[in-house]
Formats: structure tokens, C-alpha cells, sequence
């Protein structure tokens, strides 16, 4: 009988503990449209990640744009979707291996192998220099948001 007791509260706070366990882990949804000069920015790649922790707790969020601009952040390892309320810097490219172009070739005189692989040619950077490098921030807020837009500028 005084295991049951104890066994209820023990199994209570363990429930307890776990009501904001799951798949979010903490996260909130982050969606945002990239722009540029007022026109969307489709193949965007959108990194957010937070510099002050420590390596293995930086582990980013990334989204891709659509046609219309429109991206959202999934954790860059692991499933789900979302992202930690808190402050980020902000990175975003389009030069990115181009996955649908036939491999590049070797130069002359050379063939691919371990240390050589064939290499996939890069997309040119569309993103202005003023926005790269983790040059841009943004706060998600704690209950997340679906205005993290950039509306970047080519002058």
C-alpha cells in the first residue's frame, strides 16, 4: 500500500515534467519571405543559428524559399519543425552546389577519386554583400512567428 502512494505522486510529476516534451522540444514555428528589392527571392538558403553556445548546442535551422520567397526553418539536424524563441544571426545564400547540373570535370590531366570528387557546379550568389556572412539578426519571439521577413536591398 505505501508503494502505491508513492508510486501516484512519483508517476504525477514525471507527466508533469514531460507536458512540453514531444517533437518541439521548446520550438515555435518561424516562417518569413525573403525579398529582394520588393520582388521574391526564390532558392534562398536560410540559416539561423545562435554563435554564443557552444558547439554542440549550436546546431542551426534552416529553410529554403519557394517561388514566392515564402521559407521555413526546420532544425538543420534532426526532424520537426521550428526553432528555439531567442535571438539568431542570420544567414542567407543562393550560391549552393546546383544538384540538377551534370557533375563538373575534372580539369585535364586529372580524374575524380576520394580526394578529387567530381564537384557540382555552384549557383551564382544572388544575395547582396550587405546580407551575408551572418550579418543579419532577428528575436524570435516565444510563442514563434510567421513574419521573420528580410526585404533585402540591391543598392
Amino acid at each position: 500500500m505505501f508503494q502505491s502512494r508513492l508510486a501516484i505522486p512519483i508517476l504525477a510529476a514525471l507527466v508533469a515534467s514531460c507536458a512540453g516534451c514531444g517533437d518541439g522540444d521548446g520550438r515555435v514555428p518561424v516562417e518569413g519571405t525573403i525579398t529582394l528589392d520588393g520582388q521574391p527571392l526564390a532558392g534562398v538558403h536560410v540559416l539561423f543559428d545562435q554563435p554564443d553556445l557552444s558547439p554542440n548546442e549550436n546546431i542551426g535551422y534552416l529553410g529554403v524559399t519557394d517561388e514566392s520567397g515564402r521559407y521555413e526553418l526546420r532544425p538543420a539536424m534532426g526532424e520537426g519543425s521550428g526553432v528555439p524563441p531567442g535571438e539568431y544571426r542570420v544567414s542567407l545564400t543562393t550560391a549552393v552546389a546546383d544538384r540538377s547540373a551534370p557533375p563538373a570535370q575534372p580539369p585535364r590531366g586529372r580524374s575524380s577519386s576520394p580526394f578529387l570528387p567530381d564537384v557540382q557546379p555552384v549557383l551564382p550568389e544572388r544575395i547582396p554583400p550587405a546580407y551575408r556572412g551572418g550579418k543579419l539578426t532577428f528575436t524570435v519571439p516565444e510563442d514563434g512567428t510567421d513574419t521573420a521577413n528580410f526585404d533585402l536591398k540591391s543598392r
